[in-house]
């Protein structure tokens, strides 16, 4: 808690009571260091809040140390109503930390300004439960008969075929490929080791995370 911080407090204080006492708790509960970075956080976004179209949604990304105490001050300042997601980011990480399970997720905060939001569904790519095999005849140009098989997506048995694929003698029709169940919101994504995206900065996020977010927002 510096000067500036604490000048940054007092004038919450005008700004928006309920955050103000809000950062005043968390010095309580938690350390001045969580109020500290509360107030940094809260003028901030504040200012995303005001500039933010009535179309808008906020994406607020964090871990286990300080989600309890922002998703509270997001409440007091979009408004409950406005929650829409808590996504749960998941990579992949090898470390031990003693007598605690390994820690390999953070947090997505997804809140929209209002009820006028911008949101495109987004689907995950088809999985094994969601496709059937159909026998619908036999290659007789083949020895043997080897049969034809067409793979349908079980929710929609499209008649125009968008992809066919040749294995050996025996063909595979898939429809709709692209087009599996709406995501979840569990995320699984990571950035391995060999991966030219890495920088080697500590905290770096896929660009795979940010495309999805927005993707699903614009």
């Amino acid at each position: 808690m510096d000067d500036v911080t604490k000048e940054e407090h007092e004038l919450l204080n005008d700004l928006h009571p309920d955050i103000y006492h809000l950062c005043s708790l968390a010095r309580k509960m938690h350390s001045e260091g969580m109020m500290a970075y509360l107030v940094m956080m809260s003028s901030r976004m504040l200012e995303c809040h005001r500039i933010l179209k009535e179309t808008g949604s906020l994406y607020f990304h964090c871990d286990h140390t300080a989600d309890a105490y922002i998703r509270m001050l997001l409440d007091a300042m979009f408004g409950k109503q406005n929650f829409r997601n808590e996504i749960i980011w998941h990579y992949k990480k090898w470390s031990n930390h003693g007598r605690v399970f390994q820690r390999n997720h953070d947090t997505i905060l997804y809140y929209s300004k209002g009820e006028n939001y911008k949101f495109n569904k987004l689907f995950g790519e088809l999985t094994k439960d969601q496709i059937r095999i159909r026998r619908v005849g036999y290659n007789a140009g083949s020895q043997g008969g080897k049969p034809i098989l067409r793979v349908y997506n079980r929710s929609k048995a499209a008649d125009k075929i968008a992809q066919a694929k040749l294995e050996g003698r025996t063909v595979y029709y898939i429809d709709n490929p692209h087009k599996g169940s709406p995501l979840p919101t569990v995320w699984e994504m990571s950035i391995l080791g060999g991966s030219k995206e890495r920088t080697g900065w500590r905290t770096q996020k896929p660009v795979a995370l940010y495309a999805r977010m927005v993707e699903a927002a614009t």
